[in-house]
């Protein structure tokens, strides 16, 4: 007598003794030796956190166990469509446990997974962390954590973010970047790391930025900055309307090179832009709520007055009036 066992990896047609297989109850794996790659999944299983009690360790165990007797049984074809479900439910089960976080402790000796968000030019996202900890990347933004312990989550960032940390939260939080490092002491902050420096904004709370062996306290409503090999400068009042305005969707822009202000223009709207060399150290004071790269590149050269912008197949040029 058969059973049709229906998933997304397919229909496959088992008997029913192997059904009954896949359902045994998983008394005695904890001390079964399983192998290299089986301690692999468990030390994954603990760092994610499962609540004390959980039974989808024991369940996974349960599957593994059952789809290894199969293989032993099984011809070479069949193993190749079961073999994915012991892949499919470690990942769920790192999925149920959570979230991967790092610490500062000792480095594991299994290899652990890197979790890198990527958001692409033209793009935003928003993530969950972890319980208390959310952060909205911008355009053209990397973030990579790895999983190494429990208290502490600790982020590697390339491009601009916003933290949220609740006062909820049970990690405590650290942001890497090329030219400095960021602490969390409870707060709502803003990274930009990009081309080998760093700005930090705070707006609520307060964070630590270190860089060159030196440590500043950045308190609601500063700004500090850093550049890669340098030491932090002293946190100074901001705008926070202006630093924050990417998350509305705003470029804004006091005094800042016409070079680097295309180049948000660039991550924003996921555009090409050429600009002469002879403008790309023009100061330009502007705030862009443009809903397409023509009218932000219209409003551009509409406040340099040198400028004009001519637009190619797929770019545009920023060149100086005859």
């Amino acid at each position: 007598m058969t059973k049709s066992v229906e998933g997304e990896f397919g229909d496959e047609l088992l008997s029913e003794e192997e059904v009954d297989r896949l359902n045994e109850p998983a008394e005695g794996l904890a001390t079964e030796p399983r192998g290299e790659r089986f301690d692999e999944l468990r030390l994954i299983w603990e760092l994610t956190d499962a609540p004390e009690g959980h039974d989808d360790w024991w369940r996974l165990q349960a599957r593994i166990r059952a789809e290894e007797r199969a293989r032993s049984d099984a011809s070479p074809r069949r193993w190749r469509r079961l073999a994915p479900l012991a892949t499919a439910a470690a990942v769920a089960g790192l999925i149920a446990g959570s979230f991967l976080e790092s610490t500062s402790g000792i480095w594991p000796s299994a290899r652990l997974p890197e979790v890198v968000v990527t958001v692409p030019s033209g793009d935003q996202a928003t993530l969950m962390l972890a319980p208390g900890i959310e952060v909205h990347l911008n355009s053209a933004t990397t973030l990579t954590y790895v999983p190494v312990g429990k208290k502490l989550l600790d982020l590697a960032l390339d491009g601009e973010a916003y933290f949220a940390v609740g006062p909820e939260a049970e990690r405590s939080l650290q942001v890497r970047t090329a030219a400095g490092v960021i602490r969390d002491i409870g707060t709502k902050f803003n990274v930009f790391a990009r081309e080998g420096r760093v700005s930090v904004v705070v707006e609520e709370g307060a964070v630590e930025l270190e860089a060159g062996e030196r440590t500043v306290l950045v308190e609601a409503g500063e700004e500090a900055m850093a550049e890669s090999g340098g030491v932090p400068t002293r946190p100074q009042p901001t705008d926070l309307a202006a630093q924050l305005a990417w998350r509305q969707g705003v470029i804004s822009a006091f005094a800042q090179p016409l070079g680097e202000v295309a180049r948000e223009i660039e991550r924003r709207y996921a555009v090409s832009i050429e600009v002469a060399e002879e403008l790309a150290g023009k100061s330009v004071t502007l705030v862009l709520r443009s809903p397409t790269a023509a009218a932000a590149m219209a409003a551009v050269c509409a406040a340099v007055e040198e400028a004009i912008c001519v637009r190619g197949e797929g770019y545009w040029q920023v060149r100086s009036r005859p």
